[in-house]
């Protein structure tokens, strides 16, 4: 996919969200394992913990690209200031951006060819050295431990799915605050 492509999370930034989320995709990959008193996976520990880390990575290439986008918004403002056509679009993709986690029949999505347009505008308008750097560092701050948590969670409820079909396991694993217990 082109997101991973262009916001890689490289060694260093990986290190680190293993340092923070480690712990947290282990407990959620055992507590998974605990709870399955059917014994009817294949994979161990280490192997969910893993695909849970996985989904970390996904998430902060998703932060990146997120950043990304709202810095990039930040800027265009300061510099597209007639009201002529190159204003209209800009103006559109802000309000489709800001729009797009509508779900439903009327979904709205900022997507590559919403990307390339927001490129080609701050290539027309902002200076070389004004531009938002693709290539930034995950800025691991509470926003994001948030968004992760979340993600997080989602991956182990899918992995949980996968391994069995007790009820009680779909609910959940993984609240937002036993992260914080596990580092008291």
């Amino acid at each position: 996919m082109k997101i991973f492509q262009l916001f890689k999370i490289n060694a260093d930034e990986f290190r680190e969200l293993e340092d923070k989320f480690g712990k947290l995709c282990l407990y959620a990959s055992w507590q998974l394992i605990s709870n399955n008193s059917r014994n009817n996976h294949q994979l161990d520990v280490d192997d969910i913990k893993q695909e849970l880390l996985m989904s970390v990575i996904r998430a902060g290439s998703y932060y990146k690209r997120q950043t990304y986008i709202e810095s990039s918004f930040e800027i265009l403002e300061k510099y597209v200031s007639d009201d002529g056509i190159f204003k209209k679009i800009f103006d559109s993709l802000k309000d489709l951006w800001k729009n797009k986690t509508h779900h439903g029949a009327y979904r709205r999505k900022f997507g590559d060819p919403q990307e390339e347009i927001l490129e080609k505008l701050i290539k027309k308008f902002v200076p070389p050295q004004q531009r938002p750097d693709i290539n930034l560092r995950l800025d691991i701050n509470a926003k994001f431990v948030i968004y992760t948590k979340q993600i997080i969670w989602n991956a182990a409820r899918h992995v949980g799915k996968k391994i069995t079909k007790e009820k009680h396991l779909r609910v959940g694993q993984v609240s937002l605050s036993e992260h914080e217990h596990l580092y008291i």
